[in-house]
């Protein structure tokens, strides 16, 4: 614009009266000047047109991102992940898979599962469990469904939808037992003490993940990997609860560590397979002995007399399982 502005008053100032008086003198010099400058401005409109186009596209353009820019209502997601079960048609929010029906694959169901669990869609997982547990029979998924249906309980753990994890729970353990894998127990194990179900966690515990019987093979794969997994869950329960400052239930995973030992030897399980990490137990051991709270942690019908160092209920399971390193752990 500022060059149409030069070049307009630069030619304005060549057809001016001063300059005109010059040639012509001054009594023609305003008429003339009037015409010349409104014959130049009507003759080359199309010149004038140009030079703004051209103005026009040195503009800096708008950013279409930012007005594209897409805005959240939260409160309407919040709202919308709170509907009510889809019990006709089993229609989900997702994009990916919109609904359920029986001949779906297995692999749609549990990506399903994982983006309800991942954005906490409550209405999803619920039609996903309504699906699973009262649409399906036991036929369907033959192999995988208790699978699928142990994900389906860890994701409802995790969003503390404990009625619909209750459900898959008990199913899977009624029809899907032979299937159990000790990797799922355990996961179930974990989010039932996170949401503080202790009793239940320890059911599940002694009943999927119970000691073998005696005179049977541990150095079997199965064996190995119950055994493995009962010891995974038991360190997160203790390690959890020494956090918590709940000690009486941390104590009592420590008493069952030290039960557990013999037959991780037993096994012969190697520390590349089975790896815990006792240094951490001892640091949350040690916290737990300075904020402990010994009126109530949930530990219900947990006859157990604490140590007065909880360290030791650590070393002491430690000392039960085999160990290559000797070092001292007490800080």
């Amino acid at each position: 614009m500022s060059f149409f502005l030069f070049l307009l008053t630069k030619t304005s100032n060549a057809f001016s009266p001063s300059a005109i008086s010059n040639d012509y003198g001054g009594s023609l010099s305003s008429a003339l000047h009037s015409s010349v400058v409104k014959e130049f401005l009507t003759s080359d409109e199309k010149l004038v047109e140009t030079l703004q186009a051209d103005f026009n596209s040195q503009k800096p353009k708008p950013n279409k991102k930012k007005h594209n820019r897409r805005k959240h209502n939260y409160a309407l997601r919040t709202q919308l992940l709170q509907e009510k079960a889809d019990l006709k048609s089993y229609s989900l929010h997702s994009s990916a898979v919109s609904n359920l029906h029986k001949g779906m694959s297995i692999d749609d169901v549990i990506r399903a599962i994982k983006r309800a669990q991942s954005l906490h869609d409550v209405h999803d997982l619920s039609t996903i469990a309504t699906f699973l547990i009262d649409e399906c029979d036991k036929n369907w998924g033959y192999g995988f469904r208790g699978s699928v249906l142990s994900r389906l309980a860890v994701a409802a753990l995790h969003m503390n939808q404990h009625s619909i994890a209750r459900k898959a729970i008990q199913n899977r353990r009624v029809h899907e037992r032979p299937s159990m894998q000790p990797h799922e127990s355990a996961a179930i194990v974990r989010g039932l003490f996170r949401l503080h179900k202790v009793e239940e966690g320890w059911q599940i515990l002694e009943d999927e993940l119970r000691l073998p019987m005696p005179g049977m093979q541990l150095s079997n794969t199965a064996s190995k990997e119950l055994l493995k997994h009962r010891a995974y869950a038991l360190i997160n329960i203790a390690s959890r609860h020494f956090h918590e400052g709940k000690p009486h239930i941390a104590a009592l995973a420590c008493e069952k560590m030290i039960e557990l030992g013999p037959l991780i030897k037993e096994s012969a399980l190697s520390e590349d397979e089975l790896s815990i990490p006792w240094g951490r137990l001892v640091d949350a051991a040690s916290e737990c002995n300075r904020k402990v709270d010994d009126s109530n942690d949930g530990s219900t019908n947990v006859a157990i007399k604490l140590s007065s160092d909880l360290v030791d209920c650590v070393l002491n399971a430690k000392a039960a399982f085999p160990t290559e390193d000797r070092r001292q752990l007490r800080p």
